[in-house]
């Protein structure tokens, strides 16, 4: 292997990567025929495509929650009964105040958000105005 301490031997050159990737944390890029980046299982490697970020993944999900987490850019997925739905399964409700574009699948996330930027408090399960005209 090359590692201080490690005693791992293979000829193949393959599984010395594969090795590598799994108990060194080392990344390996590997290089198929079609000629397009590779992970240590095979999978296509893309990059974010966000200027100046780095990250990259051969998991599509992985990919999109990034995306959605570092970059504000959707991933969104909808159910069967029409509603958007996070990569869990979880409803996502928007805010819903002309020009707020928040968005969260928590509903406490959501009456918090109201409240410190819009001023609107949940009582007894209805959105209501904090202020008082």
């Amino acid at each position: 292997c090359g590692i201080d301490g490690c005693t791992y031997k293979t000829g193949n050159t393959w599984q010395m990567k594969r090795h590598k990737a799994s108990k060194h944390d080392i990344e390996i890029v590997l290089k198929n025929d079609d000629g397009k980046k590779r992970d240590n299982q095979g999978r296509i490697i893309k990059m974010c495509g966000i200027d100046g970020c780095t990250f990259k993944s051969g998991h599509s999900q992985n990919m999109k929650t990034h995306r959605a987490a570092k970059h504000g850019i959707d991933a969104v997925w909808k159910s069967d009964d029409g509603k958007e739905r996070d990569k869990r399964g979880s409803i996502i409700r928007m805010c819903g105040i002309s020009g707020c574009t928040y968005k969260t699948e928590n509903s406490t996330n959501l009456k918090n958000h109201k409240a410190s930027k819009h001023g609107i408090e949940a009582v007894d399960g209805k959105d209501r105005s904090a202020s008082t005209t």
